[in-house]
């Protein structure tokens, strides 16, 4: 998906978060960081001692004109005409109390003229009966880079306010935090050592070990026991390193009908490549003029594939995805290259799908010959029924709306598996009604406010870059992306950290994988 969002907030934290930060006071912390992310963090430090001192005119100087978020201590969002009102009570509540906060950074970053404060805080406060009280909190506000200094943009607290969706009509919202029968917040992590680069996606070989994307290697292999190692040349069919110009960047895994070839797809370069599992041969058997995010075959032979958006090979590729999610372009699409031209030294793809907001996971189910799409920025999936003899498309529908969808997977029982990296959770979608359950969520409550402010943006056209903090995936090590089943029924969820999460056993079904062309992200 959008792999790349993620380097707004995991470049920085290694180097942002020493081991020692909760033992530090704000000044100490700051010394540490770089010019500009001291910059940032001394605003940081400004906005809470203006809290402290209760200065209010201080306090709306920091807040940037165009600022629409979830203010830390409202009760919902709000724009800049709202927070003077906002403020001036929270203000006379602090004083009441004799409320204060100190804050401490655990990460700063910065990027392209924004940045993010992820910090935890300790607030402290007098009870009514005269006792002292204090509570641990953790905050978020995204930052911009004006003529005057940096000023919030947005913000969000986690935990949040708590949110009752049962009291919205809004199917987004509901659904981000529903806590349907089968929800699980039992997990993992796999392998314990936190060695895997980016592991968006991947698929369980028939040995029991999982095969994932890795940015460094293509594919990585992961035994039992956590063992690591690469898969297959992927140099030598053209496969290029992030530190290169025109690096690219494994997404999409997945299995062929015959359960021994796996297509990879390259979301930075628009390579596709054919993987034989059994003796590690690397093909390259299609190059895109655009990023590729996800690649499906279907019992025909023909492949079918994502294009988010028009993001060409090279140093512009990564910029052009961020403006995609970011805000909706409408240039992502659907493509099919016909079994035939598999055959051909270069294969012509076709056009089948056009102006979609951000195309993403694809899966092809053979019982019922569908097509499914995630379209990640209108937050649905669709589906449309294939013709077995032409691959021509048609009875267009949306087959279910859910937060951000990202990769999707078809198990062997038919329910087809969703990544949702803003709701932070797994879903299962019965295909044949459309009914979702959600099966996997750590954190419901702050991930329901973030996707309501979420589709609220959408819905008017604005950005959401700025949602993305690592109070979207805490506490798991990144932005949720996959779902891996396993043949055992083990559900790992693939993310843009540095481990896979494993579900508590039982999560998933019986038999999870299948090679009738059901296994696809």
């Amino acid at each position: 998906m959008i792999r790349n969002l993620t380097l707004l907030a995991a470049a920085a934290i290694a180097s942002a978060c020493p081991a020692h930060a909760e033992s530090q006071t704000a000044e100490q912390r700051a010394v540490e960081l770089s010019t500009e992310q001291a910059a940032v963090w001394q605003g940081e430090v400004d906005y809470w001692d203006r809290v402290n001192s209760r200065d209010l005119e201080g306090y709306l100087d920091l807040w940037h004109p165009d600022f629409t978020g979830w203010p830390c201590g409202a009760a919902g969002p709000a724009d800049l005409s709202g927070l003077a009102e906002f403020a001036e009570a929270w203000f006379e509540g602090m004083t009441a109390r004799g409320q204060r906060t100190v804050p401490t950074a655990e990460a700063v970053i910065v990027k392209n003229g924004f940045a993010v404060t992820y910090l935890s805080a300790v607030t402290t406060w007098t009870e009514a009966g005269g006792g002292p009280a204090s509570k641990r909190e953790k905050f978020v506000h995204t930052w911009q880079a004006t003529d005057d200094g940096w000023k919030i943009v947005g913000g969000m607290c986690a935990p949040l306010v708590s949110y009752d969706a049962a009291e919205t009509s809004d199917p987004v919202a509901i659904g981000a935090a529903e806590t349907a029968k089968g929800l699980t917040t039992e997990y993992s992590l796999f392998p314990s050592d936190g060695s895997l680069t980016h592991a968006e996606d991947g698929v369980v070989l028939p040995d029991g070990r999982l095969l994932v994307g890795d940015w460094d290697h293509g594919l990585v292999t992961l035994a039992p026991d956590g063992t690591r190692r690469p898969f297959g040349n992927f140099v030598a069919a053209g496969f290029r390193t992030k530190a290169e110009p025109l690096w690219n960047s494994p997404n999409g895994v997945s299995f062929e009908p015959d359960g021994r070839h796996v297509l990879v797809a390259d979301i930075t370069g628009g390579h596709i490549y054919r993987v034989d599992t059994q003796t590690e041969q690397v093909t390259l058997i299609y190059d895109h003029p655009f990023g590729v995010n996800s690649v499906v075959r279907d019992t025909s032979g023909a492949i079918w594939f994502t294009q988010s958006t028009r993001n060409k090979a090279g140093e512009g590729s990564e910029a052009r995805m961020f403006a995609a999610a970011d805000k909706p372009l409408g240039d992502g699409s659907v493509w099919r290259i016909a079994p035939e031209e598999l055959d051909r030294a270069k294969p012509v793809a076709v056009e089948m799908v056009s102006s979609l907001d951000f195309a993403n996971g694809i899966a092809f189910d053979a019982t019922r010959q569908k097509l499914y799409v995630a379209e990640i920025m209108q937050s649905r999936i669709l589906s449309f029924a294939v013709d077995p003899d032409t691959g021509a498309l048609g009875d267009r529908r949306i087959l279910v709306t859910l937060p951000t969808p990202d990769n999707i997977e078809l198990g062997a029982d038919g329910m087809l598996w969703v990544a949702s990296p803003f709701a932070n959770a797994v879903y299962r979608v019965d295909p044949g009604t459309g009914d979702r359950q959600t099966i996997f969520s750590p954190t419901p409550d702050t991930n329901a406010q973030i996707i309501a402010e979420t589709a609220r943006r959408l819905e008017a056209g604005e950005p959401v870059l700025s949602l993305l903090t690592p109070a979207m995936w805490g506490p798991l090590p990144g932005l949720v992306t996959g779902v891996i089943l396993a043949p055992d029924g083990t559900v790992y969820v693939s993310n843009l950290g540095d481990a896979l999460v494993r579900l508590k056993p039982g999560t998933g079904p019986v038999s999870a994988t299948s090679n009738d062309g059901g296994n696809h992200d």
